[in-house]
């Protein structure tokens, strides 16, 4: 485990919920079965992670669990502890019933190596429906000191049957300072690492994707370069210009620009680039995000780009001018 792996304690401030489950964790009380739900890139994995470590460390007090250092939390990491359960295959696209009832056959014999088991089920929402029903008996009346933890992005894909048995938790996102030092902490700079905070919406493996993506990095600036400098319509022309070669990113930049907008409209500014429209009060932006979103509808019906991209040009112009007259 490295020095810049997540912690049981960079969670406790993601939600009430999820900050009273690690405290009854840590008074050695814990749920015989939970779910955890969290957008992508959240952190559900490595909560449920820290969550099996706790569960099989072999640190003597439940508030010094998980050590991080003994053989139980450094199997769990691994994957490698024998009574920590999961599918076999865990990138799948589906899990099928097979795969479950081999694990619920598992939980017929003892532990092996700690007083627990716990069942990992990471992306629940790929379980097949006859694999969630596979399931239900044994949540609803669990093996003693055996633990069923799953995660989802997509809570409407668990079935109410398994969701009424289960304690449900819900990742909030990161707050965007504690998001930016997490993320100086695994060696980005400090404006990199702001940047990519702001534009995640507090979602760390968004964050960690974003930092790394110079595309989205170089679109961005095109995008306040370009369309968010526009305010009069003889500066179209070069507008285009500057865009003509986005070819095969041109539906990503819109993408880009629909993001922005929803970020300024939240006083989520970037710290280096700005809209250049002075009048652009919230109600105003939310006008420019619907020019964008109906020119990305327009994409998605094949419309022509060149097309698609001065209709935005000419309706953005159109709107800022009625700004600057009323």
């Amino acid at each position: 485990m490295s020095n810049s792996d997540p912690v049981l304690t960079d969670f406790e401030a993601r939600g009430s919920s999820i900050a009273a489950l690690i405290r009854e964790l840590r008074r050695g009380v814990f749920p015989g079965c939970v779910l955890i739900c969290g957008g992508p890139g959240m952190g559900k994995s490595a909560l449920a992670e820290q969550l099996a470590q706790a569960l099989l460390c072999e640190a003597p007090a439940p508030e010094q669990r998980p050590c991080g250092q003994c053989k139980g939390c450094k199997r769990v990491h691994d994957g490698t502890h024998p009574d920590l359960l999961t599918p076999a295959e865990t990138k799948k696209k589906s899990i099928g019933v097979e795969e479950i009832r081999g694990i619920l056959s598992a939980l017929q014999s003892h532990a092996l190596e700690s007083d627990r088991r716990v069942v990992l089920l990471d992306d629940a929402d790929r379980l097949t429906p006859q694999a969630q029903n596979s399931l239900l008996k044994n949540l609803e009346e669990h093996p003693p000191e055996t633990h069923f933890i799953l995660t989802t992005a997509y809570e409407t894909r668990i079935l109410n049957t398994i969701r009424s048995r289960v304690i449900t938790v819900r990742l909030a996102p990161m707050a965007q300072e504690a998001l930016t030092n997490w993320l100086q902490g695994r060696g980005l700079d400090e404006y990199a690492a702001r940047e990519s905070a702001r534009l995640s919406d507090g979602s760390p493996g968004l964050a960690l994707t974003l930092s790394a993506d110079e595309t989205d990095r170089s679109l961005r600036t095109l995008a306040y370069d370009t369309v968010f400098q526009l305010a009069e319509e003889e500066e179209i022309p070069g507008v285009e210009y500057k865009l003509k070669d986005l070819k095969d990113d041109f539906d990503r930049f819109l993408s880009i620009l629909e993001r922005e907008l929803r970020l300024c409209m939240r006083g989520l500014d970037s710290p280096d680039m700005s809209i250049a429209w002075p009048e652009a009060y919230p109600a105003r932006l939310a006008r420019v995000l619907a020019l964008v979103i109906e020119a990305e509808q327009q994409r998605a019906s094949n419309v022509n780009t060149q097309a698609v991209l001065n209709v935005l040009l000419q309706t953005i112009v159109e709107e800022t001018k009625k700004w600057r007259s009323s």
